[in-house]
Order: structure tokens, then C-alpha cells, then sequence
């Protein structure tokens, strides 16, 4: 019981953690015994399959409950993204960009920084889904940094990828990132245009939260 510290904020789950010098000892034996790399890639799988769970959860009514889950588990999230970053590229794509919503309450830095390094990575060219969905992502946070000419590139690139794919939804998103970036320098009337298009494949395709 010594080893283990039990965490439980009010109403909240319980999470345990491990003193600073055991979890180092505990690293240490577990890369002694050769299985560090199994459980990443398990950890990775865990935090792969959350982001996906998360994404929905984060417009809807639970939100607030996934935003303090999120919260909770940040430094795993760290870990997650730092072991895609070596080993799986595409996985980072996913959970870096579907975690928009995360990055947007709580630092915009944070998830700046992680896209921009799996965007960059020359791996990333070939992963199409994930990287427009990482691409939207990151669109976003670049609005709201104020980082224009990076912005106009990723809502180009994020639109000819979702329509090449045929995915719809994955195309309104990308509108409207583009939108963005012709709001934020005045150019009124093609805001309008893509807006509208926006506006009218929502319809189309029933999307009422994208509506």
C-alpha cells in the first residue's frame, strides 16, 4: 500500500498513481524485461480508441464530464502522442486531431505544437484520413492563434483531401475551416460562398450539429 497512492476528487473516479522514485524503478525493470515496447503500443491502442470515444462526446451533453476525463489524463495523452510521434504516425494524426475540442480549453500552445509535429512529419503524406482529420484540427487552433497564412494552406489541403475521399462530413468541416480564414481577412464575399456551401451539404446530408 506504501507504494501506490489512491487519488479520488469528489464525485470523481478513482486514480492511482505511483511515488515519482518507485514508477522510475518499476520503468527501469520493465525495459529490463523487454516489454516496454508491448505495453506502449497497448497504452497507445487504449488512448487511440478514447480519442475516437472523446471526439463526439466533446459536442455533446457529456461534454463537460470528458473535458475533467480528458483533464485526468492528460499525461497519459502526452505519452500516447510522444510514442506515435517515433513509431506510429498515423495514430498520432488521430488522436492529435481529433482532440481539438481538449487542445481548445486547455492549451492552444499544447496542441499547436503536437500537430504541427505530426503534420510535418514526413510520414504524414501518405495518411489521408488522418491527416485531413489533423489538418481541420489544426485549422482551428490556427484561428484562433491568429496564424493566417498557415491557416489558408491547411483549409486548401484539408478540403482537396476530404473531397478526393468522398467524405461529406469530413468536406463541411473543411469549408468552414477555410471560411475562417477568409473571415479573419475581410474577404466577405467567397466567406459567404463557402459558408453557404457549408450550410447546404449540411442540409444535404442531415448534419444537423454541423447546421
Amino acid at each position: 500500500k506504501s507504494l501506490v497512492v489512491a487519488n479520488q476528487a469528489s464525485g470523481g473516479e478513482r486514480r492511482y498513481r505511483l511515488l515519482e522514485t518507485i514508477r522510475q524503478y518499476a520503468h527501469e525493470r520493465l525495459i529490463e524485461s523487454g516489454e516496454e515496447e508491448n505495453i506502449r503500443i497497448q497504452h497507445s491502442k487504449y488512448f487511440l480508441q478514447l480519442s475516437e470515444q472523446a471526439e463526439p462526446a466533446l459536442r455533446g451533453p457529456t461534454q463537460v464530464e470528458w473535458v475533467a476525463r480528458l483533464n485526468d489524463e492528460r499525461d497519459n495523452i502526452r505519452a500516447a502522442l510522444a510514442w506515435a510521434e517515433k513509431t506510429d504516425v498515423e495514430a498520432g494524426l488521430f488522436i492529435a486531431g481529433r482532440l481539438w475540442r481538449f487542445w481548445e480549453v486547455f492549451d492552444l500552445r499544447e496542441g499547436d505544437s503536437w500537430l504541427g509535429k505530426f503534420l510535418t512529419n514526413p510520414q504524414a503524406q501518405n495518411q489521408s484520413r488522418a491527416r485531413a482529420q489533423a489538418l481541420y484540427a489544426h485549422g482551428i487552433i490556427l484561428y484562433l492563434t491568429e496564424q493566417y497564412e498557415l491557416l489558408e494552406k491547411a483549409g486548401q489541403e484539408c478540403l482537396a483531401i476530404y473531397r478526393a475521399l468522398g467524405d461529406q462530413r469530413g468536406e463541411i468541416d473543411a469549408l468552414i475551416v477555410s471560411a475562417r480564414f477568409l473571415f479573419a481577412t475581410n474577404a466577405w464575399a467567397p466567406f459567404r460562398e463557402l459558408f453557404h456551401q457549408a450550410l447546404s451539404l449540411s442540409e444535404t446530408t442531415c448534419e444537423s450539429w454541423r447546421q
